[in-house]
């Protein structure tokens, strides 16, 4: 409580997929005012002002919708009764009932707007409790999703922001198929660090777009590649990285699946379950031909899917040889 008698309250906003940390500032149980959290070293950007009077006016707005509104005319007429939330339940539960009953919990469809907020796992819960198997609309199941998957197939954590953390002690920023000065503010969190690292002599910029966006004027390198040859490049870069050893040993070792032994046969990773069991009794698998034995570098039954992470130095060797192993 400030000596203007306002209760500052910690908070996030959600204007967009940053969620910076701000500060709210009630008084009488209204928002008068809002201030960037200087813990965390945020600012408020142009789309809730300076002291955030875009937000607050977007809250108390008269036209928003705070209440259960039934249709009181024909449709198409705009016009409206407020109603209890328990009849609003009551009668989208029976429609729901019906529906379910007559064409099965496949006729619910959702379509919902980008994952940046948090009601995502009550939407699913209700949704799988129902019995409707996912049928859904959103732009996240063509961008967001894969994003999670790689990060989990790679890394074997979530961590995929729009910036991943440390990108402003990196020496070399990629910017590739994202427009971020169109995307984000120019107070926001994401062009601050992009504006760091243009200014910084030590880090260089690529930015990688068929079109000269506006990242490009500071940018150190811009690669205006043909739209649908991004991948060819992609792989190019792998193979440079991968033959010349610039990658991060330790980052390669502990932190990714690139130790895991891939088949010859189908190019599919190595699992356990493919090799003969050796003469041992515990998880080791003997390495056919060489005396020794590959306890790291293959994902163990139980593992998840994605996410194992290899103990020691010693998978970094898978990622360099070509070993025979003793196949069921």
């Amino acid at each position: 409580m400030d000596e203007e008698g306002v209760k500052w309250v910690k908070s996030r906003c959600f204007f967009c997929s940053i969620n910076c940390a701000i500060l709210v500032g009630v008084k009488d149980d209204k928002i008068v005012k809002m201030r960037p959290n200087e813990e965390h070293g945020t600012l408020l950007c142009e789309r809730i002002g300076e002291n955030g009077e875009r937000a607050i006016k977007f809250h108390y707005h008269p036209k928003r919708v705070n209440y259960a509104l039934k249709r009181a005319g024909e449709r198409g007429e705009n016009k409206w009764e407020q109603i209890p939330y328990d009849q609003a339940l009551d009668e989208i539960a029976e429609k729901l009932e019906k529906l379910k009953k007559e064409y099965g919990p496949e006729t619910l469809g959702v379509i919902e707007g980008t994952y940046r907020s948090d009601h995502l796992w009550a939407r699913s819960r209700f949704t799988n409790l129902w019995g409707n198997p996912g049928t859904l609309a959103d732009p996240g199941t063509v961008c967001w999703c894969w994003m999670f998957t790689v990060n989990m197939a790679v890394v074997g954590n979530q961590i995929e922001t729009t910036l991943t953390p440390g990108v402003e002690n990196s020496k070399c920023l990629v910017v590739w198929g994202c427009r971020i000065n169109e995307r984000f503010s120019p107070k926001g969190y994401v062009n601050r660090v992009l504006k760091a690292c243009t200014e910084d002599e030590e880090t260089r910029v690529i930015v990688v777009d068929p079109v000269m966006i506006d990242a490009v004027r500071n940018a150190d390198v811009y690669l205006q590649v043909r739209p649908g040859t991004d991948l060819a490049m992609m792989l190019g870069w792998c193979n440079v990285i991968l033959s010349e050893g610039l990658y991060h040993k330790d980052m390669l070792a502990q932190w990714s699946n690139g130790p895991f032994l891939v088949r010859m046969d189908n190019g599919k990773l190595l699992r356990e379950t493919d090799i003969a069991k050796s003469p041992w009794e515990n998880e080791q698998r003997q390495v056919k031909g060489t005396g020794k034995t590959l306890s790291h570098g293959i994902p163990k039954k139980g593992d998840r899917p994605y996410g194992y992470r290899p103990r020691t130095n010693t998978a970094l060797r898978a990622s360099k040889m070509r070993w025979k192993v003793n196949m069921k």
